[in-house]
């Protein structure tokens, strides 16, 4: 049969898995017997970071919308949002309408991702120019070459998930994604971003995370290896973490400060020293450059966090910003803290705007000469502090 969409009325984020064969242009594909829906059907709808459009709840007029389909035997309605809603089960096609910014497209369509079987399709309906986050998403998926464009009418924009898409990442060399949360940086986020462009692990993304006031897009180069995602609203550095590594294509997690010095070789030493942990490790430094901690309780720093993203979805970060990656470490349970031996791939930097004031004049830090920082710090990194001292200070 063909599959048939109506345009009144798509409230649902829906996971469609329908008896016999689905046409989809050239496409066809034969699915199980049951439709599974998620939206919380409560009247809010557009993109956050435009108007929020508030209506009367939506549920009886998806029900009915439903049962006047002959759909009502084989449909089970969850009503939660997305990102909440676990899930263990092939999927043979994905329907993403929820809110349609950015955020929001990315985090309920990698919440169900990893189920989507080999050849199944993931359907975007608003696929214009008045959403442009739910375009600039797709555009960005179907660059990576995991999915194909099966058919688009109007606004809906049909995918295939190429059959070779669960094979892109080889065996000891995962995918990594580098999640970087930052608000008003501007003298440090190019910065922050050469350091990852010469990084010289091949398999790399970049997630800007920015809720600042001053929107600093316009320093985001063309590169598809970086993505830069606008917040509208103000969030914890705990919830962008979250968010970041929803957001995440690679297998493996590290965390990216936007104002501290990373060595060329920084994420290949963390990938090659995870790799010889268990999945349930968390790996960064105990022992920065400026500080070594005091206290009996296993520690490593967030600036220097990695991980796998499977880690991450059994541990989710405190919603908070000050010493929220302390609390997280230390409220971690029967996992595998471990303290890299060789520090020198990260010179964390202390100034006016760091998220957590640095009490330098406590008896765990140490003064230094800075002849040794210099020591390990690149010509570049060097001259950006030079050119920037009084930022810093």
């Amino acid at each position: 049969m063909d599959l048939q969409v109506h345009q009144r009325e798509k409230e649902a984020i829906g996971i469609l898995d329908l008896q016999g064969p689905i046409t989809i242009g050239d496409s066809e594909a034969t699915l199980r017997s049951a439709i599974l829906c998620h939206r919380l059907h409560d009247g809010r709808v557009g993109a956050l970071d435009q108007a929020i459009r508030v209506t009367r709840p939506t549920l009886n007029i998806f029900q009915r919308n439903i049962d006047e389909n002959g759909l009502g035997a084989v449909v089970r309605t969850l009503r939660s949002d997305s990102a909440d809603v676990a899930w263990d089960m092939p999927i043979g096609m994905l329907l993403v309408d929820g809110f349609h910014d950015y955020p929001s497209v990315a985090r309920d369509f990698h919440h169900f991702e990893k189920w989507l079987v080999p050849g199944g399709f993931v359907v975007f309906h608003d696929y214009a120019d008045y959403f442009p986050g739910v375009k600039r998403f797709v555009d960005e998926l179907l660059r990576t070459g995991r999915y194909r464009k099966a058919d688009c009418g109007r606004s809906l924009m049909v995918l295939a998930k190429n059959k070779a898409a669960d094979d892109h990442v080889v065996a000891n060399e995962p995918m990594v994604s580098c999640i970087m949360p930052t608000a008003d940086r501007r003298a440090f986020v190019p910065q922050a971003i050469r350091h990852f462009l010469r990084q010289d692990y091949p398999k790399r993304e970049l997630i800007v995370l920015d809720d600042g006031a001053d929107n600093v897009a316009d320093l985001i180069p063309c590169d598809e290896n970086i993505r830069y995602v606008r917040l509208p609203v103000k969030r914890t550095m705990g919830a962008k973490h979250n968010l970041g590594c929803e957001l995440a294509r690679g297998e493996v997690i590290v965390h990216w400060d936007d104002d501290d010095w990373h060595a060329d070789w920084r994420v290949s030493y963390q990938v090659n020293e995870l790799a010889r942990q268990t999945p349930a490790s968390l790996c960064g430094l105990s022992r920065l450059f400026f500080y070594e901690p005091a206290g009996g309780k296993p520690w490593v720093s967030g600036a220097t966090f990695c991980y796998y993203k499977t880690f991450w979805e059994r541990h989710r970060f405190p919603d908070m910003n000050e010493d929220a990656d302390t609390v997280f470490v230390w409220n971690l349970n029967d996992v595998n803290v471990v303290a890299h031996a060789d520090h020198r791939f990260y010179i964390a930097t202390v100034h006016a705007k760091n998220t957590s004031a640095k009490r330098t004049h406590d008896p765990a830090w140490q003064l230094r000469e800075p002849s040794e920082v210099r020591r390990m710090i690149d010509d570049d990194g060097w001259a950006f502090y030079e050119q920037f001292a009084q930022v810093l200070t």
